[in-house]
């Protein structure tokens, strides 16, 4: 793979419904980059709550806009995968922004020096405007599936090359998508990769996977199910264990306040 890093281009995927405030901040992080060959995809489900007029404020900027109503939230990523043209691909959902100017910056430098297929950072999920947790997994081995953890799903940022060979993210799944999408990954051999405890994305707390007991039970059951589809021996006790972690990055966003 080889890049020239003042031709390469990064195509940034948005999906948005009835978060016209969360959008408004998302863009502004994506404008507010130092770089600035970007392919800004937005998706938005037909929403009701002014969100049209932030993208009609901003439609210089934005490469693509598809006003749409999906099935889900993966349905809604494979509308947006299908226009993205980039060198580089990633996602950055309604609400959520950039840990700082310089993230797309320090992604395509890599991408150009390390000729890299993926590049995968750390994530801090905010509450109430303070760090909730910090979620970077930069020891990450592909055995660690098996017990239901993944890497950060929005501080991935894969080749345009790799879109083909991962192929669209399955409808099979309603909360575990993101963590097939991460099996699929790392199922292709012989891919150059680096794993950074950088902070690149800031999250909203929320979302279909952190919705209390009853979100974790569902889950669970997803993420078994697509370890047993895809032939990784699992169980349920081992996948429970992705918990412990969580936790542990609980205690460790105490010790660093």
């Amino acid at each position: 793979m080889s890049f020239d890093f003042k031709k390469l281009k990064i195509s940034i995927i948005t999906i948005n419904l009835n978060n016209k405030a969360g959008l408004k901040r998302t863009i502004k992080s994506v404008r507010d980059q130092t770089f600035k060959n970007i392919e800004y995809i937005i998706v938005d489900g037909v929403s009701s709550d002014g969100s049209d007029e932030v993208i009609v404020r901003h439609k210089k900027f934005l490469k693509k806009v598809i006003f749409q109503k999906s099935k889900g939230i993966y349905h809604a990523i494979n509308i947006g995968l299908k226009y993205a043209q980039g060198d580089i691909i990633s996602l950055l959902h309604s609400g959520d922004t950039y840990s700082n100017k310089k993230v797309l910056d320090f992604v395509s430098k890599n991408f150009e020096k390390m000729k890299l297929d993926f590049l995968i950072g750390g994530t801090r999920i905010f509450k109430k405007n303070k760090i909730y947790r910090a979620y970077c997994l930069d020891k990450f081995k592909q055995e660690d599936l098996k017990y239901g953890i993944s890497p950060p799903h929005l501080s991935t940022f894969i080749s345009g090359n790799l879109k083909k060979k991962i192929g669209p993210y399955s409808l099979n799944y309603k909360i575990a998508s993101d963590f097939n999408f991460f099996v699929k990954l790392f199922k292709i051999n012989n891919l150059n990769h680096i794993f950074t405890k950088k902070n690149l994305v800031d999250m909203e707390h929320g979302g279909k996977s952190n919705q209390g007991l009853k979100s974790i039970y569902e889950i669970t059951k997803e993420i078994n199910m697509c370890l047993k589809n895809n032939k990784i021996n699992s169980n349920y006790f081992f996948t429970y264990f992705r918990l412990f972690i969580k936790f542990k990055q609980l205690i460790n966003v105490k010790f660093i306040r």
